[in-house]
């Protein structure tokens, strides 16, 4: 069996609608084609099947396979959108057999909450696409210190202040981000008071000057904020 990576076969992780949405997006094939003109008829010429499943099992393993034995034409693309919750062991070795067969012509895209429910052998063998919400999440776990900096009392800001510094030699840029953030993050916050736009201000004066000193704004940011920002 190969080993080598197709873009015949994706793996998204996150929703479907949301999956959909992308693949029409990335190839310019519509699932529900609303087109105008013949160019447009002719460029989405392809066949689209959308499943869910809660288990995903062998035997639905073994459909699917020669479901994509059938080739579709050099015009006609077929496309299998499979949204399942897990998948046992023994499907996911009849589902390595099935890629094995993918005519050129075939996408196969299974959309699932979490790709780690995958044996490596199958990871391998696609190409893994985090969705948009999984993104967010990561961007919110990523910045959660810049909120905690934010919502916290001086003795709090001062230790992550101090944190991000010790850090500057791994990431020099640390504190230039870190200070843009924390700007960032508050300007997206309704009903500022007078005093935290004060501050917003003077900081973002400071960040633009020629040779801006990050640790000073970030230790004006941490001793100036007030306690409540609205």
């Amino acid at each position: 069996m190969s080993d080598s990576i197709t873009d015949n076969f994706y793996i998204y992780e996150g929703d479907l609608k949301e999956a959909l949405l992308w693949f029409e997006k990335k190839t310019g094939l519509k699932k529900n084609k609303n087109l105008k003109t013949e160019k447009e008829e002719l460029k989405n010429r392809s066949e689209w099947q959308v499943r869910e499943f809660a288990d995903l099992n062998v035997s639905d393993s073994r459909e699917l396979k020669n479901y994509l034995a059938l080739s579709g034409s050099k015009s006609h693309k077929k496309i299998t959108v499979i949204k399942l919750r897990s998948i046992n062991i023994n499907a996911q070795n009849a589902l390595l057999k099935s890629l094995e067969d993918i005519k050129e012509n075939n996408i196969i895209v299974l959309v699932v909450d979490d790709v780690k429910i995958f044996l490596p052998t199958v990871l391998s063998r696609g190409i893994v696409i985090k969705g948009q919400r999984e993104k967010n999440l990561a961007k919110r776990e990523e910045d959660s210190d810049i909120d905690e900096f934010i919502e916290g009392n001086i003795v709090t800001r001062k230790s992550l202040a101090d944190l991000w510094y010790k850090l500057k030699k791994k990431d020099p840029d640390i504190l230039k981000d870190k200070a843009f953030k924390i700007n960032e993050h508050i300007e997206r916050r309704p009903n500022l008071n007078l005093k935290t736009k004060a501050v917003l201000l003077k900081a973002k004066n400071f960040q633009f000057d020629q040779g801006a000193n990050y640790r000073l704004i970030i230790s004006f940011l941490s001793l100036a904020l007030p306690s409540k920002l609205s």
